[in-house]
């Protein structure tokens, strides 16, 4: 199945205008981004301000360090909320607004720097043991996390840097106590990140869409909650201070905090420890509230260490009340689950010994009824398969059951309608879609189609078996859905189920219809087709090879395959006959004459293989016969014109040496001798003149230099027509003088290693000499080689000549061979010799002669 391309849909429209839009929309969405680049940093930034500004608001007078310091949490929250690699962007942003927060109200610079580096240290100590020993999405969910989260973003980040924050006080000149100025921020700060730090990361992270979700019985609990947990604490830390107090009452909101954390758990604690927090502290720094001293400090002290020790262990108790409730949760959806997994695991399995005992007439109705069982079992809005034909452009609905209130599903299915959808099919994945926001954004067509559909999950399942049909069993429900992986699996097994028995339906029909093509194809084809037992006898015989011999099928069905065979032919063929039946081949060809009824012979090509019944029976033996009659005598009068040419290129290249030797010693011994008589004429006539006649002397000696270059070029001539060399000295001297000849001819660097080869016959050596020739002129004309290498080598009896250079080569599969290349490989071949030739584009040029002498 392939996704049409919808480029090709001819929608015309405006080429600008389309172009300055598709401009516009990039500029929009590059802003667009930006946006979002800085939205995040200054959020933080503005909320550290603010922070910043409550933190003072919380310092007492002449104390330097706040009661409780928003800014340290804010910017721990903020970075557990943030990808690692933007935490830069987040330090970068709050230092601005950390300085204009501080400066102006007499803080010096280097305090506030000071203080800069305690915060940012401790938000980003705390963050990185956090992230580094806990996912962020666990962080408050199971009781892991909580201990983390106080050992290290509550506890010892503030610890440590709380000495930097002193030591930033004390040596900036403010008096005080070191160690009371760092207790007075270890608890400051370890009760910020307690609250405060706990309900930003809760209510960025969806805690705000429970609220949304709650019913009203729900929130009109938590407004009790918080009414009565603000006036509470106003009553108790409100009032004026009394001679006979009582510090009992600061437990006064416990009750109401365990109320909060029984029934709403981590956020709604969070957020009235933080409420109880800053109403309880903000009296404490007033001077109001139930304490039995005077001392602001020591009042303030107490109480961050009391809300300290209660809020540790109610945030590990709502945890674990949530790790709980999940617990629970998971054990029902389980318990559910399995019974869902049970039911489906039964359905598949009856639907499965059902379609194993069906006949092939029933397998369509069983399907359908074991679908319909299916979709009783899982409560699904419809279940339907579809196939998709290669190379269609749709999906053909096959079967399809449905609830009667769901909309019945299309009977076919454009692959354009749903282009990601059907991307992800053909690549033989599994589509889950538990609701339609799972499909990305940009695949509109995908989500209107399902939509219009009714359908909101969807769990699509590829069964890709088939090569030629793809099947696709589609399982749909009107409602949003979590799809686990054992029921995918199980619709899976479902798929593959259906996908088999079609395959099983499919085969079975084709099976049949194989049959009846194969009877009519052994009947009416038109080669002979025989079949015999193990033994050679004839079982069956079709019309074409009857009419081939002259007998007919009865006559035939009692006759053995020798009866009919040319008995030297017969040997050959029962040889592999036997090799046949004992296994040790699996077919065989053969060539052999066949005895026609009238005494005739028939020339047949006959093609024989085995046929295995898978009854376990013996196999039976198929032979198919075609006439090669006229082939063969095509083939022998061939034969005949073959040896006939090459007979004739013998002779034609026998002839050509012995014209070429004619010419030569023509040339030498007439037409060389009688330029050396007119050269020597020339010379006594130059002798002869008078020395006054200085014209004529000088043009019988041009004349003379003509002669002794046309003498110069009839010896070359002669010699390149037949070289005496050869007939004298032998095949080494003979190219040793050809090299140098050919050097200072062509231009080419020439390399000859040869051995030498005495007693060599002259028409061998005359054959290797005029390869040579042959070869060197091709690599220096069409091969353009700068450099040639020849070798004469000798092995016992056998002669090897190599020409190789380093030239642009050629294609020897693709080109047409020249008449160079003809007149040796034939030169060669009379001889008894072989021509080996290999090239390649850029490679060069190998051409090896190769002659075996007579011992």
């Amino acid at each position: 199945m392939a996704v049409p391309s919808l480029s090709g849909s001819g929608v015309g429209f405006d080429v600008p205008g389309k172009t300055r839009q598709l401009a516009n929309s990039e500029i929009i969405q590059g802003l667009a981004r930006f946006a979002r680049f800085l939205w995040g940093p200054i959020a933080v930034a503005c909320c550290y301000y603010a922070g910043t500004q409550i933190g003072f608001a919380l310092t007492p007078t002449h104390t330097p360090i706040s009661t409780f310091w928003p800014p340290n949490s804010i910017l721990l929250a903020a970075l557990l909320l943030t990808p690692r690699r933007k935490w830069w962007m987040l330090l970068l942003a709050v230092l601005p607004v950390h300085l204009l927060a501080q400066l102006p109200l007499g803080v010096p610079i280097a305090r506030s720097l000071g203080w800069f580096v305690g915060n940012t240290g401790e938000a980003l100590l705390g963050a990185s043991c956090i992230i580094a020993l806990n996912k962020r999405e666990t962080l408050f969910n199971t009781v892991r996390g909580v201990v983390v989260f106080l050992l290290f973003g509550v506890l010892l980040a503030p610890l440590f840097t709380s000495f930097v924050d002193a030591i930033t006080v004390v040596a900036t000149g403010r008096s005080g106590s070191y160690w009371l100025l760092w207790n007075t921020r270890l608890f400051s700060n370890m009760l910020s990140e307690l609250t405060l730090a706990r309900v930003i990361i809760i209510f960025a992270s969806g805690g705000l869409s429970s609220i949304g979700r709650a019913s009203w019985q729900r929130l009109v609990e938590a407004i009790f909650l918080g009414v009565g947990l603000v006036l509470v604490t106003v009553l108790t830390f409100g009032g004026e201070p009394l001679r006979n107090s009582v510090p009992d009452l600061v437990y006064a909101p416990l009750p109401l905090l365990l109320w909060a954390t029984v029934r709403f758990g981590p956020g709604g604690l969070s957020l009235s420890l933080l409420t109880v927090s800053l109403l309880s502290i903000w009296n404490a720094m007033h001077g109001r509230g139930p304490f039995t001293t005077a001392s602001m400090p020591a009042n303030v002290f107490s109480l961050q260490l009391l809300l300290c020790v209660i809020g540790a262990p109610l945030m590990l108790l709502a945890t674990v009340m949530v790790e709980r409730k999940s617990i629970v949760n998971s054990l029902r959806h389980s318990e559910s689950s399995l019974s869902n997994r049970l039911g489906l695991e039964q359905s598949i399995s009856e639907l499965s010994r059902r379609l194993a005992n069906s006949s092939v007439e029933q397998l369509d109705s069983e399907i359908e009824r074991g679908l319909q069982h299916t979709l009783e079992t899982t409560g699904a809005a419809k279940i339907c398969w579809y196939v998709n034909r290669q190379g269609s452009p749709e999906l053909v609905r096959l079967y399809s059951v449905k609830t009667s209130e769901a909309r019945p599903s299309p009977a076919r299915i454009e692959v354009g309608q749903i282009p990601y959808t059907a991307k992800r099919l053909v690549r033989g994945e599994v589509v889950v879609l538990r609701s339609l926001e799972d499909i990305p954004h940009a695949e509109v067509a995908d989500r209107d189609f399902f939509r219009e559909i009714s359908v909101k999950s969807l769990l699509l399942i590829p069964s890709l078996s088939s090569t030629t049909v793809k099947g696709f069993l589609g399982i749909a429900f009107s409602t949003p859905r979590d799809w686990l992986d054992d029921s995918v699996n199980q619709f899976t097994v479902l798929a593959n189920l259906i996908a088999t028995t079609l395959e099983r339906q499919e085969a079975e029909r084709a099976k049949l219809e194989s049959e009846q093509r194969f009877q009519t194809l052994f009947q009416e084809a038109f080669i002979g087709i025989v079949m015999e037992d193990l033994d050679g006898h004839l079982l069956f015989a079709n019309r074409t090879f009857c009419s081939l011999l002259g007998y007919s099928e009865a006559e035939l069905r009692d006759m053995t395959c020798a009866q009919f065979s040319d008995p030297e032919d017969t040997k050959i063929d029962w040889a592999q006959f036997e090799q046949l039946r004992s296994g040790s081949i699996k077919e065989y060809q053969l060539e052999k004459r066949f005895m026609r009824k009238d005494g005739s012979k028939m020339w047949g090509h006959i093609a024989v293989s085995l046929l295995k019944n898978q009854t376990g029976t013996s196999p039976l033996v198929i032979a198919m016969v075609q006439d090669i009659t006229h082939r063969k005598m095509v083939e022998q009068g061939l034969r005949q014109k073959e040896q006939e040419m090459q007979q004739l290129a013998g002779h034609l290249i026998m002839a050509r040496e012995e014209e070429r030797q004619s010419i030569s010693r023509e040339l030498h011994d007439d037409v060389g001798q009688r330029v050396s008589l007119v050269a020597v004429g020339l010379s006594r006539l130059k002798e002869e003149l008078p020395a006054k006649m200085t014209k004529e002397h000088s043009q019988i000696a041009d004349l003379l230099n003509e002669a002794e270059e046309i003498s110069t070029e009839v010896h070359e001539l002669s010699h390149q027509l037949h070289s005496s060399a050869l007939q004298h000295l032998g095949l080494r001297a003979a190219l040793q003088g050809f090299c140098r000849k050919a050097e200072r001819q062509y231009n080419v660097a020439i390399a000859l290693e040869a051995d030498d080869v005495p007693d060599m016959p002259s028409d061998a050596a005359l054959c290797l000499f005029r390869v040579a020739q042959e070869a060197l002129h091709n690599a220096a004309t069409h091969s353009k080689a700068p450099n040639v290498v020849i070798r004469l080598l000798k092995d016992g009896q056998v002669i090897r000549l190599e020409v190789h250079d380093q030239g642009i080569g050629f294609d020897p599969a693709s080109s047409t061979h020249g008449i160079g290349l003809i007149t040796m490989r034939e030169r060669l071949r009379m001889l008894g010799g072989e021509l080996l030739v290999k090239s390649a584009q850029g490679e060069g040029t190998e051409v090896t002669a190769t002659l075996r002498l007579a011992a």
